[in-house]
This record gives C-alpha cells, structure tokens and sequence, in this order.
C-alpha cells in the first residue's frame, strides 16, 4: 500500500451467508455490512500511513461451517464514474411502493456484474431500504400524509445517483386568486391557493410552496410588485400540481395629450404634444410613440406626433367626418397611453347660429341682437332639433351664479360634431370653457358643443388683425402674446395666443374673464395643462366677496367635479358641486367607455339637489348609432324612477322608455331621425319624425340659396317643411296641414351679404316656392310674392359707423331701422329706428 487510493474486495459467500469487514489503521475503512450469501464487492477508500503498511480483511460468521473467497486489491481509480438510478413506477399512489435500482456505470455503461459496489439509499421523502442481496434493489415507501416529489438516491464511495418518485396528491388542480391584478411598482397583492379534486376543495387543503415572476412573495402568498413594467405570475404548488394566476405591473406614469380635442379641414396638418408625468404630475423623459385610428387615409409621424388629415374633400351632404382618434404610446409601457378624437369639417361651412342661443364664458347670455333683426327665423323644432343640420340642441345650466360677474357650469351636447374626447366624454362640451383653435388663416372659437365662431386674419396685418364671418359683431384682436375676445356688451375673454412664447399645451386656452364692469377672473392649470380653477374678486358694499369654481378631474382626464365657492372677507364656503360619473364600456353597460353617465348636483352639505342620466346606443340598429345620445333622463324623472326603486341608467328599456324626457334615432350622417319625449306623452303626441333631402343639383354655397330640406312630421301628422341655406338658416319654412284640404303656409326670408335678415315675408304674402330652383324662386320680386297684398317686414343695417360719444349715430352692422310694406310693390312705413352712443369699456 504505497499511497491513498481505493482498496477492492471481490467476495463469494456461496449458500451460507457470511460478513467481512475491512480495516486500516485501526479504522473500518468498509465491508459487506452484513451477512450475505452469493458474490459481490465494495470499495473504500484509504489515505496512507506509514506505520501501517498492510490493512485486514476479517470474515464473520461461522468460518469452520462455510465456504468463502475473496479478492483483494488496490487501484487508484474506480471501475465506474456515475451511479444510475431507476424508480419503477416513478409515480406511486400514497399507499404504494416503488421499487429503486441502482447500477455503477463507466462512460455510461453499466460495469460488469462482478464490479458492482454496495450501495446505500436515502430519500428526500417517505423512507427506502435495500431489497436484494448485493444491494443493486431497493423499496420505496412514501410517507404519511406527505405527496409531491421525492428524491431517491443511492450512494457508493461518494458518488451518487438519483431517481424522482412522486407521490400522488389526492387533488388534481391548484386554484390562485385573484386574477388580472394591476400594480404600480412595489404594490403589493395577496394571493390565496385552494386544491381541488374534479372541480371541488379537497377537505384538508395543503400547505402550499409560493413561487412567482416579476417581484417577490411570501410563503403565504404576498406579492410585491418590482420595478419593471409588465407581466407577472404568482405560483403555488403542492403534491407535484401548481396552478398560477397572473397580472400586469404599470410604471407609475401617466400620458397626456394636447390638445384634447381639435377639428380641422381635410388635408390640413395638426401637431399633437404628449406630456408624460409621473402620478404627482412631474414631467418625466419618457417618449411616447403616436399613432392613428381612422377609416381614411390620415397618418402622423410616430416620432414628431404631426397629424396629416386625409385630403379627401367632405361630400355636399356632410358637415363633419369622424371623429378618428390619435394616440400616444408610451416607449417602455404599451399599456400606459392616451388618445384624443380629431374631427374633420369645412371651417367655413361651419353653421353660423343664432346668437341669442349661445352664452359666453362668463355665463352672461351673448349679445349680438344689435346685429341682427329682432324676427329671425326660427330655425329649430320646439323640442329642440336644428333643421338645417338635424342637431340636437341641449344646454344645461349645472350651477349658476348670481350678483356681481355671474359665473355658470353649463353643459351642451352635439351629435353630428363631437367635441372628441374632452373633459365631458364624446359629444359634450364645457361652455364655461372656451377654446381657441388656429385653421391655417382662420381662428375658431369653440363657445360650446355645437357653435363656433370663425375669424379669418387680415393678410399684412401686424399684429395680427380678424374679421367675423358673418352677422356677429363681436371682436377678436391679437395683444402680445394674447388673443382678445370682445363681445357687444364688452364682455372680454382673454386666450392663450399661438405665440412661440407661449407653451404649446396653453395655445388657444382660456386665460381670464374681465366683465363689462371690469372684474377679473384669473385661472389656474396644473402641471397637466388642465385648468383647475377659476377665482374673481370684487369689492362689494366695502367687502371682499370672492367666487371659485374648482374643477377636479380623473387620472384619463374627464372632469369629475365641479365646485362653486364663495365667501366674504376671506371666510370661504362649499355652496354648489355638480359631479360627473362615466361609463366604464362594460357589457351590460349602456355607453361606451368614457361617455357620461350621471350629472349630480349637491348642495355645500353633500345633499343631493337633482340628477341627470344619459343612455347611448351601443349597437347600430333600429336608428342607432354606436356612441350617439339614445335616452336624457332629467332631474324630475330621475327622482320619480328612483321612488319607484329603479335606476335610470341600469333599468331595463321597457320601463326607462315610457319615463325618460328624451330619446333619439339618427341617419347614416348622425342626423335626428326621430325623438321621442316624455316617453311619447299617453297618446304618442310627444313623437315626432325628421326626414332630410339635398337639391337635385349641387348649389353654391349662398345665404339664398337652399342646401337641406327638413320634414318633420308631428305625431297628428302636421308637417313643418324648412329649407334652410349651408349655413343652416331658414329660407322657406312651410307648415302644412295633415288633413283636407292640406293648406300650407309660407314664411319666407332673404339674407344680406354678411348672413344677416333683411326681409321676411308671412304667409300673406307668400303663395308657394320652387325647389327646383338653388334660391327657391324666392326673391324680392318674385312671383310666389304677392305685389300689393301681404305683411313683409324689412331691415336696415348701419352701413358705417357715424355716432360718438357725444353724438348720437350708426353704428357699422347693427341695426339701424326696420319697415313694414304691404305686398312686393308696397310703400315701407318705418316702424322702429335706433341710434347708438360709442362708448369703451373698463
């Protein structure tokens, strides 16, 4: 034994069975382990020791009654250099056995019979012992109580071999939840685990090993999210069965993008801006990548955001195409983005309405009756549905204010222009704010959901100077980096101008109010570019009285809340709040996601005043059209549906239908074709239809000359037949009766070159139109006039301006005098005349 190796003993027991030990040293360096009978070897390993230059080999047993051999020898390597393992069966219910084997192998192949070594057996679970002689057999028993995997191993001069046996689980799946968690970066989420066997908990649920992807978790089930956006995965497993449940981490950012709304021309371009924020509303570095939704050929730069609107012209019987949605993405997060609608019409098709529907600004109602005559022409149902465009005409006031500088939350809807996704949802707007919008040369004031103003610049003009299209008086100026806005009663609205000084997320804002009397009113955005707040001042009787309304919105930004506080001398009171609720999209639900569901107002209490509920069509048929208002529930009805223990907006069809105040049915263009109010009254008196046709032959767009004809039919048949101009402004209205002998009575109108009233003649003195004809055969002299017989009413405008402020005199556009005449030829008799002093305002 001349140094350390391996010590080989080749044995053969025979019959009867008899034990040999090795030692060295004084040391059992191996051995048989046992009394054995047949042949067989072990193998032990020794380090050498001069002072003991041979080892022992002792035989147990009866040696005197037997027969043995053995061989012995020293090698310095081993006849094999792996153990392989083998479990039959490799899964084994709990009360089974599995039979292990184990065979030395060189290079992968099982060493001869002879050469095998003893082996000894250990298992991670359950307990194991050797079952044959030479100990190349093993039996498996599982323990009590204990499934999943189980490490087999066998053991022979310190190399081992392994095999898995599995324990059967009397379960068959691994329920996690909850599923489809959303976490920000270090949130946290608990997860519960049930076994199940065919679909049911099995009575003692085990005990569970958790494991995940995309954070940490506890052994009982905690989840924290890491720093990474995306998907994760929470594991838990027993008995060899796991199940998983998953959810997505978010960054804790946020993407805006300005402007929220906009509508241009076909083949105009847009810059849209993305502010990426973190939850606190901190500008961050992220990117974004934009892209386009739309059914035409519109595209953006996926990198500059720019918007290249299609070029293809809008057809003579379309106001407005879409709206299309542009959308920002943010780079490192595909599920954190935001995306606005963009509307494409003609600017200067834009109907011009009457101005004593609109309000501005200050909630003040907009004065341009100077500018028009006192008998313009009714140009909307009764209920009301404009007839040159089928638009409804909703506005509702949610708070008003009153005493100095009246403030007001007021609210319209449009359903053949949507205002896009604004801080109200699709369709509606927030008149109480204003926005500017450039279209090449053109400024367009956007007073509320269904009206604007359009300026065209001056060409040459420094700083830049507008002109109204139109009958309206009212101004607009450029002041530095400003646009002023002035209306007859010197109201002014000040915006945000399109300056390179200017951020481009405040161009075209509303800026501050300054009333006729001179009161100011500021505002305040935050970092979103969202205005927060509107605050006026004014001394009153020697007291500071102050007015603020807060606006509040949610994280996509809709508005949320509106609130009016008031106080004296710096002491500050709640008086009115109005909140909105919003349509998640849901099935089941009754709009699409983000349309407004309820308005409710609260007193500074939190007592609820009243309520409104608006229903939309999710499908497109029976007249309807995805998106579009279908049921207006006002505050009366929606109190009485709730005493009766049903809620508006969830009730079935069958019972909102007889109750709500309004519902509607739209053509293919979004028009009103049908409206329905109070449920259609008792005997259906409250329903009426709109049928809309365009000239056989395109006409120039004139303020005489006809472009839609609107049928309406009342529910007793009576018709109102209104041709009105592009402008949507009434040429001819009929009203005809449903039974014999159908008599029809006329009203017809003429127009100046500004679009303003200059001569209505009443039914006495009309006898019929021509459709055939682009101005209807309409005219001053015309046929269908009578010439010495029946009412007609003209108007004279200032055609420049003479007064002063000490003279009285005329002023340019404004209305000057106004004459009846009998018949076409008639001599006018001036009925009425105005003259002005010219005064400025604080």
């Amino acid at each position: 034994m001349p140094r350390s190796g391996y010590v080989v003993v080749q044995f053969q027991m025979y019959s009867q069975p008899d034990g040999m030990t090795s030692t060295y040293a004084g040391s059992t360096i191996g051995g048989t382990g046992g009394l054995v009978s047949g042949s067989g070897s072990y193998y032990m390993p020794y380090v050498y020791n001069s002072n003991f230059p041979q080892y022992q080999v002792t035989i147990n047993g009866n040696p005197q009654a037997t027969d043995w051999d053995y061989v012995t020898f020293c090698t310095d390597t081993l006849p094999f250099d792996a153990i392989q393992v083998t479990a039959t069966p490799s899964t084994v219910q709990p009360t089974g056995t599995a039979t292990v084997t184990a065979h030395a192998t060189k290079n992968g192949t099982v060493i001869a019979a002879v050469d095998q070594p003893a082996f000894s057996y250990s298992a991670s679970q359950g307990s194991i012992a050797a079952s044959s002689a030479d100990g190349t057999t093993a039996t498996f028993t599982p323990a009590s109580g204990v499934y999943g995997a189980s490490t087999i191993t066998a053991t022979s001069v310190g190399i081992h071999g392994t095999a898995s046996v599995t324990v059967q689980a009397p379960w068959d799946a691994v329920t996690v939840t909850p599923t489809g968690a959303t976490l920000s970066p270090g949130g946290t989420q608990q997860y519960s685990a049930s076994a199940t066997s065919a679909g049911a908990p099995v009575p003692n649920q085990p005990t569970f090993i958790w494991t995940q992807t995309g954070g940490a978790i506890t052994s009982s089930g905690l989840f924290t999210a890491g720093s990474t956006s995306g998907g994760y995965t929470a594991t838990a497993s027993a008995g060899g069965v796991s199940g998983s449940a998953s959810g997505v981490i978010h960054l804790q950012r946020k993407v805006v993008i300005v402007p929220h709304e906009t509508s241009t021309g076909p083949g105009r371009t847009v810059p849209f801006q993305a502010l990426v924020t973190d939850l606190a509303n901190n500008p961050t570095s992220d990117t974004v990548t934009w892209s386009v939704s739309s059914s035409y050929s519109d595209s953006i730069d996926p990198t500059t955001g720019v918007l290249t609107v299609d070029a293809t012209p809008l057809q003579s019987n379309e106001m407005a195409r879409g709206p299309f949605s542009v959308i920002a993405t943010l780079s490192t997060d595909a599920s954190i983005q935001d995306r606005v609608k963009f509307t494409v019409y003609d600017p200067l098709r834009t109907p011009l309405f009457d101005p004593a529907d609109l309000t501005t600004s200050s909630g003040v109602v907009h004065s341009a009756a100077a500018g028009s005559s006192p008998e313009n022409p009714k140009d909307s149902s009764s209920d009301p549905i404009r007839y040159g465009s089928g638009e409804i005409e909703m506005y509702v006031d949610d708070i008003e204010s009153s005493g100095f500088a009246p403030l007001k939350v007021c609210r319209s809807y449009a359903n053949r222009r949507p205002v896009g996704s604004g801080p109200l949802g699709d369709g509606w707007a927030l008149d109480s704010l204003p926005s500017v919008a450039q279209n090449g040369a053109a400024l367009l004031i956007n007073l509320n959901a269904t009206s604007t103003f359009v300026f065209q610049a001056v060409a040459g003009s420094n700083p830049l100077a507008y002109t109204p299209q139109g009958f309206i008086q009212d101004t607009m100026a450029t002041q530095g980096d400003e646009l002023v806005f002035t209306d007859t009663t010197s109201n002014r609205t000040i915006f945000y101008g399109f300056t390179a000084a200017v951020p481009p997320q405040l161009r075209g804002k509303l800026k501050r109010l300054i009333d006729t009397a001179g009161n100011v009113s500021g505002t305040t955005y935050d970092a979103s570019f969202q205005m927060t707040r509107i605050d006026r001042i004014a001394n009153v009787n020697g007291a500071a009285v102050t007015e603020t309304f807060q606006y509040a919105y949610r994280a996509d930004g809709r508005l949320t809340s509106v609130s009016r506080i008031v106080g004296r001398n710096a002491v500050m009171a709640l008086s009115r709040m109005v909140v909105f609720d919003y349509y998640t999209g849901a099935n089941g639900e009754n709009g699409e996601q983000g349309e407004l569901k309820t308005a409710m107002l609260q007193d500074g209490l939190g007592n609820v005043l009243n309520r409104f509920g608006y229903r939309y069509w999710r499908v497109a048929t029976g007249g309807g059209v995805v998106g579009l208002l279908k049921y207006v529930v006002n505050p009366r009805t929606y109190a009485r549906l709730l005493g009766q223990g049903t809620d508006p907006i969830t009730a079935p069809e069958a019972i909102v239908g007889v109750f709500a105040d309004k519902y509607f049915e739209y053509d293919s263009l979004k028009r009103v074709t049908r409206q329905v109010i109070h449920g259609g009254e008792v005997d259906g008196s409250g329903t009426q239809t709109y049928a809309y046709a365009s000239p056989a032959t395109a006409t120039p767009d004139a303020y005489n000359n006809w472009s839609t004809k609107t049928t309406e039919t009342l529910a007793d048949g009576t018709q109102n037949i209104v041709y009105c101009n592009y402008a949507t402004q009434v040429l001819v209205h009929i009203t005809k009766e449903a039974v014999a002998p159908n008599r029809q009575w006329f009203h017809a109108y003429q127009y100046d070159a500004q679009g303003r009233v200059v001569w209505h003649a009443a039914p006495s003195a009309v006898t019929g139109c021509d459709e055939s004809q682009p101005n209807l055969g309409i005219t001053t002299t015309s046929a269908f006039i009578r010439a010495n017989a029946g009412l007609i009413e003209t108007t004279v405008y200032g055609p420049s301006t003479t007064a002063t402020a000490a003279a009285a005199g005329d002023i340019q556009g404004y209305l000057k005098k106004t004459a009846f005449q009998q018949g076409s030829g008639g001599i006018p008799q001036v009925i009425g005349s105005r003259t002005y002093l010219l005064h400025t305002g604080n």
